[in-house]
């Protein structure tokens, strides 16, 4: 009887051990899973976008990439994976972008405050030349949300715009309504207007036709710039329009931003608050450049080149009687984020140290940046409220529909 109670006995605990291991397993999965689970970004914190997989020496082929979540003072908050493929073929809706293509990578944060947009290609991971190489049909141009919580949904697979050329950038109103910039061939080029309900758009509205390379909003004006100009259209079109220069010399431009410092002073053309632009520059001898709105006209105020880089995302906001900048830098593989913060007058030459916050890493490189997302709490516009059937009025219940 002793052996063979002294079997049972090894029987359970062989069991009870392989139990234990399986639980300890089990754990250490949901631990994985949670953290690959994106947490909810953090009001104030900036989110840059990174290509590159660490590992490839980058190129002009296809990479994948993740938005990277940072504090103002360059501490790694996380990572999210942007949706890719390595095998497959390309447009399986994903978004990859080019390893070395310097004019696209822009990230938006929508009008609302509630999205972030970027555009890229719907290419395997590895496509050479995934740019110039390809049609917006043989790899769709996709655009990226991203809302608060940190889900990413594909919301445009573009077949007819930026064809065999740069898609540099799009920005949302409130994450149904998109612009999107950038270069291409034939009809392909311009800035392009299309909308998202349920399904990704495949095709999209050619708003105006130029080599644009980025967008944003400015009091409900859509503006838009290219390498040496910015212009605004009036309010947010959707289809055909002529947008208006601002008058502006600027020198290899790329992402700006638009704020109002001075109260009481604005351009009337976008919406008359803003008074004070800063672009940022791909020429390191130029820098940051900043105009002001002196009452009737954008004027140049200066500029500071201090950083000695070339610079491509810009984004900011007014504390106090400052403006507080955030950028990128636009060298190649391992370039930086810094911070600017500009003490002069709205109306004076910029006056600040441009500090270096955080370094993308050896085999990724630092697209454009935008501060995180907010929660959208804005309740829904009721459009319609119809009674349903004929039920009398003085009836114990009585059915409505109501349509937002």
């Amino acid at each position: 009887m002793i052996p063979n109670l002294w079997r049972r006995t090894r029987t359970w605990e062989s069991m009870h051990r392989y139990r234990s291991q399986w639980l300890e397993r089990s754990r250490q999965l949901q631990q994985l899973e949670e953290r690959l689970t994106p947490a909810p970004f953090t009001p104030g914190n900036l989110v840059v976008l990174r290509v590159g997989d660490g590992t490839t020496a980058l190129s002009n082929a296809a990479f994948s990439a993740n938005l990277v979540e940072i504090t103002t003072t360059g501490t790694l908050v996380q990572t999210i994976a942007l949706p890719s493929f390595t095998s497959g073929g390309n447009n399986q809706g994903g978004i990859t972008f080019s390893g070395s293509a310097n004019s696209a990578g822009g990230l938006h944060l929508s009008q609302n405050k509630a999205y972030l947009t970027t555009i890229g290609y719907d290419a395997q991971v590895g496509t050479s030349n995934v740019v110039t190489g390809t049609t917006a049909t043989a790899a769709n141009r996709n655009i990226a949300r991203i809302d608060a919580a940190g889900n990413v949904v594909i919301v445009g697979r573009l077949t007819d715009a930026f064809s065999t050329n740069n898609a540099r950038a799009v920005i949302s109103t409130d994450g149904t309504e998109f612009y999107a910039v950038g270069n291409g061939s034939g009809a392909t080029i311009g800035t392009r207007y299309f909308t998202y309900s349920t399904t990704p758009a495949t095709t999209s509205t050619q708003i105006h036709s130029a080599n644009y390379r980025q967008v944003g909003i400015a009091d409900g004006n859509l503006v838009v710039s290219t390498q040496t100009a910015i212009s605004s259209f009036s309010g947010l079109p959707t289809s055909i329009a002529t947008p208006t220069s601002l008058g502006l010399a600027l020198t290899d431009a790329y992402q700006f931003v638009l704020l109002d410092r001075a109260p009481g002073v604005g351009d009337p053309s976008l919406g008359g608050a803003v008074d004070t632009l800063y672009v940022a520059s791909d020429t390191a001898g130029t820098g940051i450049q900043k105009f002001f709105w002196n009452g009737s006209a954008w004027t140049f105020a200066g500029n500071d080149s201090s950083l000695g880089s070339s610079m491509f995302g810009l984004i900011g906001n007014v504390n106090g009687a400052t403006a507080e900048l955030f950028g990128t830098t636009n060298t190649s593989v391992n370039n930086s984020v810094f911070r600017y913060v500009d003490t002069a007058a709205y109306n004076a030459p910029p006056s600040g140290t441009f500090t270096t916050i955080a370094n993308a890493g050896a085999n990724f490189w630092f697209r454009g940046l935008a501060f995180a997302p907010v929660a959208d709490t804005t309740p829904p516009t009721v459009t319609s409220i119809t009674r349903v059937g004929a039920s009398p009025t003085n009836a114990s219940s009585v059915s409505y529909t109501v349509t937002f």
